[in-house]
């Protein structure tokens, strides 16, 4: 999908690369925020200005001919050339436009230095040229500071830059590494003349061009267009016009300046910021928990609890957990959690997450609060109740067997009083070796029963503890970086993906 370049839909994506700054400030790499937050002002100015005009900067070096060609595309004998070149960082700016003052303050140039074109037209072919505002920048390798300086704060705010380079130092470094190889990525924006053709002999021509593009792959640059001209004997230079009406007619390549600026400062903050960060913490929280159980001695408090039948209180006290303890847990929390977070985002995560000392203050509490359900449990009052229902069986035999030695019960025929007491006394000892096995086998399950509440609860708590003091501190950190990246992609125009 194309670039997005219509004034809406840039101010859109200016508003999610700010709020990605908003998000991200004081949490990212402060050369990130800054070069960022450049870009921003600078194509939320720009929109401000409105797009109607074309900004195009003649760019280059001392002795490239810029000036002379700012005067041959401009047809007028304005810019300063020669020996007085040097001697000032001041730009010259031409002006297709009537209505271009607040443009031409806001790049900076002085009003002396301005012509307005339109004022001064001599034909109609100047015409195609309206909207036009053509900018002669000093030399980008002045051995005066404030000539760069100008160049370094006016490139950003061109819609077109136009190199202006010679037969002699086309490869010079201090273009292409100063320059052109921080540009890659605003190729749609730029285009490369070799100027002083005319020095050039006629069958070298193709050659040197084709040089100066090859330079320009090796910088890391995609297709650049690359004209040759000379200002001395216009040569080029008609073709040169075109272009740039061609430029001016689409009336968009200042939005498409705007778009690659916003897009490499999208690009620029979503890549400091990963894709593998963590969106949900609920991973996290069963090994937080597990490791505070074991630092308290939850499964030893459990089986102490088991061997009571108070309310578990006197387990649930134990022994007190250290902060030594809870800030092996909260370092590693921290690690797992921020594992994928850049540094300053990592320490505003250990900033908001609750100290060691508080947490293992708040895991006391919170296993000393818990409580059981005291007396006898389920299967112990089911094991007593079929003691009950034995014993009442046991005194029926006995008195059936009392009533017998006393004659007051007849057994039946073939039926000895020795067979009726001996059956009668068997039943009673297996009922009692029956009850003992019931009472201690509801014992052993109460006990367990005790141990598996008591550790439930105690997790519980500790669940509790773990995402109030850990998760809910951390969550809004993770909020803010995946929501940062996202609007950093949307500003950049690229798939959220991984987010």
């Amino acid at each position: 999908m194309g670039a997005r370049t219509d004034a809406a839909d840039l101010r859109g994506r200016v508003k999610d690369l700010r709020g990605a700054l908003d998000l991200i400030a004081d949490r990212s790499d402060p050369e990130v925020l800054a070069t960022a937050g450049a870009a921003l002002e600078s194509a939320s100015e720009r929109l401000d200005l409105g797009v109607e005009h074309t900004v195009v900067a003649l760019v280059g070096g001392t002795g490239s001919g810029k000036s002379s060609l700012f005067n041959a595309v401009s047809r007028l004998n304005f810019a300063d050339v020669g020996v007085k070149r040097p001697t000032t960082s001041r730009m010259t700016a031409c002006a297709w436009s009537d209505h271009a003052d607040a443009l031409l303050d806001w790049v900076g140039v002085d009003a002396d230095r301005r012509i307005n074109r339109i004022s001064a037209l001599d034909d109609e072919s100047e015409r195609a040229l309206d909207g036009l505002v053509l900018l002669d920048l000093p030399d980008h390798d002045s051995v005066r500071t404030e000539n760069r300086e100008v160049v370094d704060r006016v490139v950003p705010m061109a819609d077109l830059l136009v190199w202006v380079v010679d037969p002699q130092k086309y490869a010079d470094d201090a273009l292409h590494s100063g320059y052109l190889q921080t540009l890659v990525g605003a190729e749609g924006s730029m285009l490369v003349v070799l100027n002083q053709l005319d020095t050039v002999p006629p069958t070298q021509r193709d050659e040197i061009l084709a040089d100066v593009s090859s330079l320009l792959t090796y910088d890391g640059l995609g297709v650049v267009d690359v004209l040759g001209v000379s200002a001395v004997t216009g040569d080029g230079v008609d073709e040169l016009r075109t272009r740039l009406a061609k430029v001016v007619a689409a009336r968009s390549v200042a939005s498409v300046r705007v778009s690659s600026e916003l897009t490499r400062a999208g690009t620029l903050v979503a890549d400091a910021l990963s894709s593998e960060a963590p969106r949900s913490l609920d991973g996290f929280v069963a090994p937080a928990v597990d490791a505070l159980a074991v630092g308290v001695g939850l499964e030893a408090r459990g089986r102490t609890a088991a061997l009571t039948l108070d309310d578990g209180s006197a387990a649930a006290a134990g022994v007190a957990v250290t902060p030594e303890v809870t800030a092996r847990v909260r370092t590693s929390w921290l690690d797992g959690v921020g594992r994928h977070l850049s540094a300053g985002w990592r320490e505003n995560l250990e900033r908001v997450v609750t100290p060691a000392e508080e947490i293992a203050v708040a895991v006391d509490r919170a296993v000393g609060d818990v409580r059981l359900e005291a007396g006898p449990g389920r299967a112990v009052r089911r094991a007593r109740a079929s003691a009950v229902v034995l014993g009442i069986l046991a005194v029926i035999a006995a008195g059936a067997g009392l009533a017998l030695l006393l004659g007051w019960w007849d057994l039946p025929d073939g039926v000895g009083t020795g067979t009726y007491l001996l059956v009668g006394a068997g039943v009673l000892a297996l009922g009692v070796v029956v009850a003992l096995l019931v009472r201690g086998r509801a014992r052993r399950q109460h006990a367990a029963e005790r141990e598996s509440r008591f550790v439930s609860v105690a997790r519980e708590r500790l669940t509790e503890v773990v995402g109030e003091l850990l998760l809910q501190p951390s969550s809004p950190v993770l909020r803010d970086h995946h929501d940062a990246r996202v609007l950093a992609l949307a500003a950049a125009e690229q798939s959220p993906t991984g987010s």
